[in-house]
């Protein structure tokens, strides 16, 4: 039986974060067929309440250099109907991580390429090393970010998503910033310090609340103006009644008194 090393994609919580680690670094984690279907394997996982944060990561120096050359190749010579199944399951994991009911932190660093960048585009917060490099590189090959399309859209907006889905051209870091898609850069020496306070930032907040905000940013974007005030009203109503949100009312307020006294 193969070691939990060996896995193409880990699975690994500690105290309340739960790390997914693509684990191909000799094809610079690329992802294949497996990958997808362990990812779709673990979303029953963390989704636990134990659970407070996820941070998906690559093992060694890439993040992900997209779908894996083999695979692709796999593809060349199946049928429409299979190509359909084969990007499906793609499409079905990303969608899962984009419900997932609480912040997915994404780790940007080295080779961030093609469908890669789909997985990056559905995580809620994006550190990325300065030396990061990032490419929708779809067109090149006759092809086109299609499954990742809708998140990366919904992450920097059609017109810029339409330049660099056009263009494959490559960008560093600090254009990723510029653009929105990546929220903030660290180097090697600052990771640890970054990525700790972070986590830290996260597991301080109330973990009902952070769940009600990853699904209010969601139906807002979807429903019609009559259907959004009424919608607002009452999860903001139900967050005031909550366990939360009656503590956090609290606490504040006597604060308030405490410190006009």
């Amino acid at each position: 039986m193969a070691s939990s090393e060996c896995k193409p994609l880990l699975f690994e919580q500690l105290g309340a974060v739960a790390y997914i680690t693509i684990n191909r670094p000799h094809v610079a984690n690329a992802f294949n067929d497996e990958v997808v279907s362990l990812g779709l394997d673990l979303i029953s996982q963390l989704n636990k309440d134990d659970i407070k944060l996820i941070i998906l990561r690559g093992e060694g120096k890439h993040f992900s250099a997209g779908a894996d050359l083999n695979n692709m190749a796999s593809m060349i010579d199946a049928t429409l109907e299979e190509n359909i199944n084969d990007a499906e399951k793609l499409a079905k994991w990303l969608k899962e991580l984009s419900l997932l009911n609480k912040p997915l932190l994404g780790i940007a660093k080295g080779s961030c390429f093609g469908g890669a960048l789909g997985l990056l585009a559905v995580c809620d917060e994006v550190l990325a090393h300065e030396d990061s490099k990032f490419c929708f590189s779809e067109v090149k090959l006759g092809l086109v970010p299609a499954v990742i399309s809708p998140y990366v859209i919904n992450t920097i907006g059609p017109k810029k998503a339409k330049r660099y889905f056009l263009t494959a051209e490559l960008f560093d870091a600090k254009q990723a910033l510029e653009l929105g898609f990546v929220d903030s850069c660290f180097n090697s020496q600052s990771y640890d310090g970054v990525l700790q306070k972070k986590i830290n930032q996260y597991l301080s907040l109330p973990k009902g609340a952070l769940s009600t905000v990853k699904k209010l940013v969601r139906e807002v974007c979807t429903k019609q103006n009559d259907d959004i005030l009424e919608y607002t009203a009452r999860v903001i109503a139900k967050r005031r009644v909550s366990e939360e949100g009656q503590a956090g009312m609290r606490k504040f307020l006597n604060k308030q008194r405490s410190d006009n006294e």
